[in-house]
């Protein structure tokens, strides 16, 4: 699984960044061919997210206050696993359309990050219907635990 420390990005800035997408390039080739029964070429699905950026945070409040569960995702531009959160995202909204998902990005709301106590991304934060935290988890979040934790929070959560 990869994590990209929020820290390195804060102390090397989007210099460094060109290395880890010049390794993710380097696996993709390394690996190479085309996933079992997936089309070649097939692009991953597209899914809306609300973006929150607001440095005052006044976006993300009113995110908060919408009355219904949500799931903050924190991550950056280039970061290779965020980019797979959003297919497993697309995924999710199939099972619970009203399920409200915001993405912060790291290089947009560095401030955000630090109000959240956000350290490594992909981060993903739960929120219930009163926009109070639940849980949080680090990394690529597999899409069943995903949904278990929907359903627990809001019964279908739908």
């Amino acid at each position: 699984m990869y994590y990209m420390s929020v820290e390195y990005v804060r102390i090397h800035g989007r210099r460094g960044s060109w290395i880890v997408v010049l390794l993710a390039a380097v696996l993709l080739v390394a690996c190479g061919g085309k996933e079992q029964g997936g089309k070649e070429g097939a692009d991953a699905p597209e899914v809306e997210l609300t973006v929150v950026m607001d440095l005052d945070s006044t976006t993300i409040t009113r995110f908060r206050e919408a009355g219904t569960p949500a799931i903050l995702e924190f991550g950056g531009h280039r970061c290779v696993s965020c980019e797979q959160m959003k297919s497993n995202f697309a995924e999710l909204r199939e099972h619970y359309p009203k399920l409200r998902i915001g993405y912060v990005y790291w290089e947009d709301s560095p401030r955000l990050f630090d109000a959240w106590n956000i350290g490594l991304i992909p981060a993903q934060v739960v929120l219930d219907d009163e926009g109070k935290e639940i849980t949080r988890h680090t990394g690529v979040w597999d899409v069943e635990e995903m949904k278990n934790v929907v359903e627990r929070l809001h019964g279908s959560g739908k």
